[in-house]
């Protein structure tokens, strides 16, 4: 009690002393403990907890007491929950307790040390907030958990250590700060690892019963380690003053063996730990070490151990402890095991997966131990300073097979081989004389034979092949510079006899071990004379050079010269032989050319024996040679035999050697070199691969750079073209890409280089899976060869290509932006203007694109939708042979896209980019300006009329949609450039020189060329959206427009009409212009050939068309005289198509305002009208005309059923219904085979308008109508659709009428019926889903039936029955049905949801897509199949398979059977409405639609029930048929009853699910049972007891009485008598 007293006083104390609120000095810091005593360790697991009474707060008390948990989630979440109380705390600004100061105080240390590393990590974190919060507060707790605190900075975790360190640096955030902490608190520190390593144990630290063994001592393992490092930072960087303070404590550790024990403690964190702390300890307190028990521990007890994990730092602690005591091996040293053996342990283990520093560590520890351990203590030894021959060989040998250890690093193999070979030649030293020559033997030669003649027994003792050579040089080469070359000559001389022996004993070319064998000898000479070459450089220079040259010369030209005669004797088989001779060439040619017979053999021999199985390398040999004097004469003779023979496979390899080192310039016959060179490409091109070689040869050979070169590329691009040479072409690419890339560089640089590139680009596109993959691969390898200003001009070529010519193999667009997006991004600052006019197509490539379509004269019908209106009829429409052949002949790619599109295409994506227009010249931005409006406009009128100009090249409906986005693009890139405001380099805004380039084209037009009609439309386009023109036209601008008129181009004056027609028509001079252009056109004659009367016709009705005031300012009389000369003009039989077309437009704008004036020309009108539809076809120049007559007749009926005068009103009323049919009439005359005609649908649509206000008794047969169906063009079809869909349901009340008149069947129309042949299938949907044409042929079908289940609407039930037999005749339903199910299936068993379509009924063009248009009508037409066509529905799903009857079940009930049965509900409950109010036996019906039941009766008798039935639809019905249920007999037994009730349900299932029908025939059933039937006498009722009526009549008197009650009569009355008549009762 006195020594806890204390220390809380000396705490108060330190509280006393101040604390200076941390950003102080630390001067008032005192010790925290008094060294008298200790307080019990608070890391024990049996610690006293904390006093938690203080706190307040019951959730913190909970959280503390968690922590003690032994759970590691509680735990977890208890140390969270303290964290969230403090940061909560921290960010009010608050501060903690004292009870939570020192519940968390005494807690902490043991918490730091947790097992779990989230735990510990939270803990350091809190302690850091804590300290932050309480400020000096903290300081009298310091000395309890400043160990801990810092201990955590050691923890083996990082996030620990990370936590520790911010938590501490928090707290004292300056270094000096941090360096006070360590000074102040060094007696603590050095208290708390006193406690960690002598008082604790794994036991004292965690609780055995709840934690396993293992997890205990790596917890104690890991505290100790940190211990360690607390320690060793306190020895390491304490002045010697402040260590003196704690000296008994440190005194006490140092002397404890309990901690040298973890020397060799089993966790290597300890052990290194440990081993840290020896070295500080050496350098600072050498003279506190027992140094007996170091040595026992260190030598004694480490050495003996596995050091994984920590042998690197034992190293270099030995290391260290040896040279400051070298005692420590021998006088120090007290084991049972000698210090000698405990170093051939050490090093028998190698570095054990340490750093290379252990073996240059080793090797200065052996030269530092003290010689008689090495020496194992032998006496000799000491008096001659050397050491034995065991006693060396034994040290080495061990180091050997710490080197051949499994488990030695492979990058430490050549320092530790290194070391090996230092400490040899240390130990030679050490050796006696007549020593030297068997230690050699036994050490140095054994590893240098290993290598040189490879024994497969020793697998373990091979060296790494990687280090091999460079091990043996060494080992040779540093015994040679102490002078030992004379001791490794027996090896050599040996190893040269095994490699002879092995040449002269190899088995001959039919064994099977012969390539073997072969290849074993190639490989050991290469390793001897590389080996030799390696060695002779690293003597270079060295007076030891000579030494082993000799050596070198004494064995190997023996070799040589026996291996070149076994060569020659065996026909030049045994290519080892050839291998060895080509080795010594290679690599010691200083050697070999010393060798008569070699030259011999290669003068002479060698060329015969190119072609046997060693051509090859004596082709090497014969090569390597031809410089030395004597053997140029072999290899000229070589060249001309090998050139001779050509590319044939035995002198293939012969040949591609011979190319490859070749000088061209040395060959005579180059003609021939080429021939045979071209002749290896063709058949490499045709599969044979092994050619490639001699190509790759080639373009490796820089001699051949220049022509040859570029004709082998160019033919190999050639070949890309060919179908069957595509794969192997691009395998030899590949093969030179990898192996030559500098040839593919050098013609990437030259003026061909492009052609490759964008052949592979086009191949990589290819749709063949395997040559677009080796295809890309190439491009990105020639993109990683080819860079900088090169590759910039291959690119820009390519591009410069591909806008000028176009063919099949022309890249795609995406390739194209492709190269341009790469330059933009790659090019220099300074080159992007360059590149930016490079990207972009000049204007010859834009004119000579677009020059065939500007040139084609536009589309009659685009009158109706140009702004240019009727002018497009000025523009002269004959085309010139030489112009259609040209036309014919426009270049195409393989998507058959245009030039002009291509360039459209890519240049709107790419200048869609605001860099790009402002790094360009005002020339080339002219030219962009100008040309893209252009090309928008073409590719518009492409994609809006089918085959119109052609410019796209439409193969695909997909195709139609793509390009449509390209024009949405392209008008999107105009108005960006209207919108745009910044002036271009420091002049005009791109819209300012937009408006002026096109209003000087738009002035300089001299002529109606097709040219100059485009320009005045883009000219319109563009202006439309500016406003910038509208600001800078003045009224004098446009008074000089008007007067400039009668003499200005038609197609400048309709531009600017167009464009300003409000504007013009208020001034006076517009007025007066249109004036003068109405008192023209009054003078205008049928025969213009000059067209004058068209032109201004055209003008006029432009500027009467916007405003109906424009035309009431002109003077009524001239107004009737125009009408008049027009009228007489149209019925010229001759006048143009296109003049008629503005003279029915000019009539429609006038007659409005002559609705008072009477005359003749209003029938006459309404004759031409007449005699137009009559006559007229539907084509593309009568679009115009039928538009305008449509037009007039608008007009004129609302004048006759409006304000018109009376002659309009009986013209109108004596022609109407002619008209009408007429009118009517024309819908079948257009061209339906057009998919998609603006124009056409546009006049189309117009009369679907037109019709739909006629009455449908006026409209014309529409039996012609029927065909219609089938048009390709959607808007003919559906017009053709809603007309039959109008006119069939009603006629269908006259068709019933007049069948029930004349008793005769009716038919469906046979050309309705004709279009149910052919249904559509899922297959054919599935193979053209993409196309319009498909869906379009699809909608043909099914229309067809929406207009067959027309005729069932309104017609009565004997007529539907004739319309169910047509069309059970032709078994029409089933594809129908079929189909159906096959398109609506989402899944394999499932089917769309329809709850969002509105199935009773069908709007065409109404959906999304065509796709959910199909679906719609489908679900449509099944419902009315059940509807109308139950019974043989209902057939089709019994037949079906199991498979899709239940899925079609479910289906029908949850979507389609509620409509059906809601539509039978709803008629009954119509047909009941009409019942005779004096019906006898009336039925009374009760519907519930909920219940989908029908419940009928019919009243008998006030005394009975009535008669009464139930008639309920099951939820699948009509799939499932209805039930028909007896709810009240009467009238009849059961056993009639039961047959009324099968009979009603016959039939209602018969009657094709008709309920009346049912119904009919229960009334029918009731009135038939009561007819005749009069009361019985008896009980005066008509219904007996049992519910029957009389049925026992008297023979006598004919009276009817019931059963029942005669029987009771007889009863009752004892008798058999009659009732009435009083006669005996006979039945009748």
């Amino acid at each position: 009690m006195s020594k806890k007293f204390k220390s809380q006083a000396s705490s108060s104390r330190a509280a006393a002393g101040g604390f200076n609120a941390f950003g102080g000095s630390f001067g008032g810091f005192q010790s925290a403990f008094s060294s008298q005593g200790k307080e019990p360790s608070s890391l024990t697991y049996v610690a006293e907890p904390p006093d938690l009474s203080r706190i307040s707060e019951p959730q913190l008390v909970i959280a503390f007491k968690n922590i003690l948990k032994k759970d590691e989630i509680t735990r977890t979440k208890a140390v969270d929950d303290l964290q969230e109380h403090i940061g909560a705390i921290e960010s009010r600004g608050g501060t903690l307790d004292d009870g939570f100061l020192e519940a968390w105080i005494k807690i902490y240390p043991r918490t730091s040390i947790d097992l779990s590393r989230r735990v510990r990590q939270t803990a350091h974190s809190i302690q850091g907030s804590v300290a932050s919060l309480v400020g000096k507060r903290i300081a009298r707790h310091l000395p309890k958990v400043i160990g801990a605190w810092l201990a955590g900075l050691y923890d083996t975790d990082r996030p620990v250590v990370r936590a520790a360190l911010e938590s501490f640096t928090r707290v004292f955030s300056t270094e000096e700060k941090r360096s006070s902490v360590w000074k102040i608190y060094q007696s603590s520190i050095l208290d708390f690892v006193d406690d960690v390593l002598l008082q604790q144990t794994a036991l004292t630290l965690s609780d055995e019963r709840t934690v396993k063994p293992d997890d205990a001592e790596a917890k104690y393992a890991r505290v100790v380690g940190t211990a360690l490092s607390l320690f060793n930072r306190v020895l390491g960087s304490s002045a010697e003053e402040d260590l003196q303070k704690d000296e008994s404590t440190i005194q006490n550790l140092l002397g404890s063996k309990s901690l040298w024990a973890f020397g060799f403690h089993e966790d290597p964190f300890v052990r290194r730990c440990l081993y840290a702390l020896l070295r500080s300890t050496v350098s600072k307190k050498p003279g506190e070490l027992d140094w007996r028990i170091v040595s026992a521990s260190l030598i004694g007890k480490s050495l003996a151990l596995s050091q994984l994990g920590s042998s690197t730092e034992l190293s270099g602690c030995l290391l260290e402890v040896t040279s400051s005591r070298p005692q420590l091996w021998t006088t120090d040293y007290i084991g049972k095991s000698s210090p000698s053996k405990r170093l051939i342990q050490y090093i028998q283990k190698g570095s054990q997966g340490g750093l290379g520093s252990f073996w240059t560590n080793l090797t200065q520890l052996l030269r530092t131990v003290p010689l008689q351990v090495l020496a194992k203590n032998d006496s000799e030894t000491e008096a001659t300073h050397k050491i034995s021959l065991s006693n060396a060989s034994s040290l080495l040998e061990a180091f050997q097979e710490g080197l051949y250890s499994r488990e030695e690093p492979r990058q430490n193999l050549v320092i530790g081989w290194k070391s090996y070979t230092e400490t040899c030649v240390w130990l030679l030293s050490l050796l006696a004389e007549n020593d030297k020559k068997a230690f050699i033997e036994g050490s140095a030669s054994p590893i240098l034979r290993r290598y040189l003649i490879s024994k497969v027994d020793e697998p373990s003792r091979a060296l790494p092949s990687q280090f091999a050579e460079a091990i043996c040089s060494d080992i040779f080469a540093t015994l040679a510079k102490d002078g030992y070359t004379n001791e490794l000559q027996p090896l050599w001389a040996e190893s040269s006899d095994k490699l002879l022996e092995a040449v002269k004993l190899s088995s001959p070319e039919q064994s099977k071990d012969f390539k073997p064998s072969q290849d074993a000898i190639c490989s050991q000479g290469k390793r001897l004379f590389a080996l030799e070459s390696t060695i002779l450089t690293r003597l270079s220079g060295t007076e030891f050079e000579s030494q082993a040259l000799d050596l070198f010369q004494k064995t190997g030209l023996p070799l040589i010269e026996s291996c070149l005669q076994v060569l020659g004797s065996r026909n030049g088989k045994p290519y080892g032989a050839a291998a060895v001779a080509e080795e010594s060439i290679c690599y010691v040619p200083q050697i070999a050319r010393r060798s008569q017979k070699l030259l011999a053999f290669v003068t002479d021999e060698a060329p015969e024996l190119l072609f046997s199985p060693s051509g090859d390398r004596l082709f090497a040999m014969i090569l390597a040679c031809r410089s030395w004097e004597g053997f140029g004469s072999s290899y000229e003779n070589v060249v001309e035999r090998v050139i001779e023979l050509g590319p044939e496979q035995p002198s293939a390899p012969i040949l591609q050697k011979l190319l490859s080192t070749l000088q061209f310039n040395e060959v005579v016959d180059k003609a021939k070199l080429n021939s045979v060179i071209m002749q290896a490409l063709d058949r490499a091109l045709k599969g044979s691969q092994q050619q490639w070689t001699i190509i790759v040869a080639v373009l490796g050979n820089i001699t051949f750079r220049g022509e040859l070169t570029d004709s082998l590329f160019l033919k190999i691009i050639e070949s890309l073209s060919v179908d069957g040479m595509v794969l192997d072409s691009l395998f030899g690419l590949s093969q030179i890409a990898d192996t030559v890339p500098s040839a593919i560089r050098d013609f990437q640089s030259g003026p061909n280089g492009a052609k490759l590139t964008s052949k592979l680009l086009y191949l990589s596109e290819s749709l063949a899976e395997e040559s677009a993959g080796l295809a890309d691969t190439l491009v990105a390898k020639l993109r990683g060869l080819v860079a900088g200003d090169a590759s910039t001009t291959s690119n820009l070529a390519i591009l410069q290509h591909s806008f000028d010519e176009v063919n099949y193999e022309s890249l795609s667009i995406e390739s194209l932006l492709g190269i341009a997006e790469e330059l933009l991004r790659t090019c220099k600052t300074e080159d992007k203007e360059h590149t930016v006019k490079g990207i972009l197509p000049p204007a010859i490539s834009w004119e000579k694109a677009l020059s065939p379509f500007l040139n084609l004269p536009p589309r009659p019908s685009m009158a109706l939708t140009s702004p240019l209106g009727g002018v497009v009829h000025l523009i002269n429409s004959q085309v010139s042979e030489d112009f259609q052949q040209k036309w014919n002949a426009v270049p195409r790619d393989s998507s058959n896209c245009s030039s002009a599109f291509r360039l459209f295409s890519y240049t709107t994506r790419i200048a869609s980019s605001s860099e790009v227009v402002e790094l360009l010249g005002e020339e080339d931005l002219q030219t962009l300006l100008y040309y893209v409006p252009l090309a928008v406009q073409l590719v518009d009128d492409d994609l809006s009329i089918e085959y119109c100009n052609g410019i796209t090249g439409l193969e695909l409906a997909e195709q139609r949609v793509e390009y449509m986005e390209v024009v949405a693009d392209g008008w999107k890139l105009i108005n960006t450039w209207i919108d745009s405001t910044v002036p271009h380099r420091g002049s005009q805004s791109v819209s300012s020189i937009l408006a002026t380039l096109w209003e000087d084209k738009l002035e300089r037009l001299a002529n109606f060329s097709p040219l100059a009609y485009r320009i005045g439309e883009a000219f319109v386009k563009i202006m439309t959206a500016s406003e910038s023109l509208e600001m800078h036209k003045t009224s004098d601008d446009l008074t000089k427009i008007c007067r400039e008129t009668r003499s200005a181009n038609a197609i400048r004056s309709a531009a600017w009409f167009s464009l300003l027609q409000d504007k013009i028509v208020s001034l006076p001079a517009g007025t007066r212009l249109c004036n003068e252009l109405i008192a023209d056109s009054t003078g205008m004659k049928p025969q213009d050939e000059k067209n004058e009367g068209l032109r201004k016709l055209a003008l006029a009705n432009l500027l009467l068309s916007g405003d109906k005031e424009t035309v009431a300012s002109i003077p009524t009389q001239r107004l009737v005289f125009l009408v008049k000369n027009l009228v007489q003009c149209l019925q010229w039989e001759a006048l143009s198509l296109g003049l008629k077309a503005e003279i029915l437009k000019t009539l429609t704008l006038v007659l409005s305002s002559l609705s008072e004036i009477y005359g003749s020309h209003w029938e006459e009108s309404m004759d031409i009208m007449n005699a137009i539809w009559t006559e007229i076809g539907g084509g593309d120049a009568a679009l115009p005309v039928l538009a305008s007559s449509f037009r007039l007749y608008i007009c004129l009926e609302r004048l006759a059923e409006g304000d018109g005068n009376d002659d309009v009103q009986d013209a109108w009323s004596e022609q109407r219904a002619t008209l009408q049919k007429n009118l009517t009439s024309t819908l079948t005359t257009f061209d339906s085979s057009i998919t998609f005609h603006q124009p056409r649908d546009l006049t189309v649509e117009l009369l679907c308008r037109v019709i739909s206000s006629i009455p449908v008794k006026n409209l014309a047969d529409v039996s012609e109508v029927f065909p219609l169906l089938t048009a390709n063009s959607r808007v003919i079809q559906r017009a053709a659709y809603e007309l039959l869909h109008r006119y069939i349901p009603s006629v269908q009340e006259q068709v019933s009428f007049d069948v029930a008149l004349s008793k005769t069947a009716v038919r469906l129309p046979d050309e309705l019926l004709s279009l149910l042949l052919e249904p559509p299938t899922i297959d054919m949907i599935a193979s053209v889903a993409s196309e319009d044409k498909a869906w379009t042929q699809v909608r043909s079908y099914l229309l067809s039936w929406k207009v067959v289940f027309d005729h069932f609407s309104n017609a009565s039930l004997p007529v539907q029955e004739h319309y169910v037999s047509n069309i059970k005749e032709n078994d029409s339903l089933a594809p129908l049905l079929d189909f159906t199910f096959d398109f609506l299936q989402s899944a394999p068993g499932k089917f769309i949801d329809p709850s969002k379509l509105d199935i009773r009924s069908f709007e065409p063009d109404q959906s999304e897509t065509a796709e959910k248009e199909t679906q719609w009508l489908l679900v449509n037409l099944y419902y009315l199949a059940l509807k109308y066509l139950a019974n043989m529905t209902k057939s089709w799903w019994l037949d079906t398979t199991n498979r899709i009857r239940g899925p079609v079940e479910s289906w029908s009930r949850k979507f389609i059977s509620p409509l059906v049965i809601g539509d039978a509900l709803q008629g009954v409950s119509e047909w009941i409405s009409t019942q005779d109010a004096n019906e006898e036996r009336a039925l009374s019906l009760k519907i519930s639609s909920k219940t989908a039941e029908i419940i009928a009766s019919i009243f008998v008798d006030e005394d009975s029930p009535p008669v009464a039935i139930s008639i309920s639809l099951p939820p699948a019905y009509p799939l499932q048929p209805a039930l028909v249920v007896g709810r009240s007999r009467v009238l009849v037994d059961e056993r009639n009853w039961k047959g009324w009730l099968l009979a009603i349900q016959g039939v209602i299932m018969f009657a094709n699910g008709n309920l009346v029908d049912g119904l009919l025939a229960f009334r029918r059933n009731v009135q038939g049972a009561l007819k005749g039937q009069s009361e019985c006498a008896i009980c005066y009722s008509v219904i007996s007891t049992d519910m029957q009526t009389p049925n026992k009549r008297c023979a006598t008197c004919k009276n009817t009485f019931h059963s029942v009650c005669l029987f009771r009569w007889f009863k009752s009355s004892n008798q058999s008598t009659c009732p009435l008549c009083r006669n005996n009762f006979v039945y009748v």
